[in-house]
């Protein structure tokens, strides 16, 4: 694939995020394609999968070649921006990570961050997409990086919606996941997708990540879709996006 023929760029905070939030969509194939998908905090040991079985430096072998293999599954490019998840940037608990309270712009990676997201339509230039994550959950990974595909978005003038971070989604209710997105931009709109017949496909690429919490994952990745479907049979997933903006089906 030539790098100038991508046409979407997915940002996942994590080696599994783009697979938990936005695989059914990616495998329907409504998005544009070709993709590429850049995995910002690459750099991680956690690997709940394996307990503490894994070194270090196995534990990131293990993480890069689930990464690879979901990539080759959804037949994308990807890069990894090298950075480091908290557990190795000092973060001492899941709370301090989760922090409601976090100001993403103040994080000491915050810049870092940011300069390695401008450089990535650089190596995609002819992209016409960017997807992030809304930030539900309020990791504080997640929120950096969309604050950053957010700036790069307007910097370019590159439509950008952002997922519904999952496993996170399936504990907050309705309601607050509406205030969240309004308090991301006042212009985001919901956009749904019935990924009913990928489902079955979406489960296995989340298997894919096997050094993780995969029964977890499958289960909120079920439950959270069943439940945006509502009355209706099936699962879905959702995006949040400026209706002010192009919308991604536009050329």
């Amino acid at each position: 694939m030539e790098f100038d023929q991508v046409r979407t760029i997915v940002f996942s905070p994590h080696a599994d995020d783009a697979a938990l939030s936005c695989g059914g969509t990616i495998l329907l194939g409504a998005l544009p394609r070709p993709l590429a998908v850049v995995t910002a905090f690459s750099e991680s040991a956690f690997v709940p999968g394996f307990g503490a079985e894994l070194t270090r430096e196995e534990a990131a072998r293990r993480r890069a070649g689930e990464d690879a293999a979901f990539c080759a599954e959804i037949r994308a490019t990807w890069i990894r921006l090298g950075l480091p998840d908290p557990l190795l940037r000092g973060y001492e608990s899941f709370a301090s990570m989760f922090d409601p309270r976090a100001e993403p712009r103040r994080e000491p990676l915050f810049d870092a961050l940011r300069g390695r997201v401008y450089s990535v339509p650089d190596v995609y230039p002819g992209a016409r997409l960017l997807l992030a994550p809304l930030g539900l959950g309020t990791h504080i990974d997640h929120l950096m990086l969309r604050e950053a595909a957010k700036d790069l978005g307007r910097e370019r003038g590159l439509p950008v919606a952002y997922y519904e971070d999952l496993p996170y989604a399936n504990e907050i209710e309705p309601d607050k996941i509406l205030d969240h997105a309004l308090s991301v931009d006042a212009g985001l709109r919901p956009r749904d997708f019935d990924v009913s017949r990928v489902m079955e496909a979406k489960v296995r690429l989340v298997e894919i990540y096997a050094s993780q919490d995969v029964s977890h994952f499958v289960r909120s990745v079920l439950a959270y879709g069943r439940r945006l479907a509502g009355p209706e049979p099936g699962w879905r997933e959702r995006f949040w996006r400026d209706l002010n903006g192009r919308d991604w089906r536009d050329p």
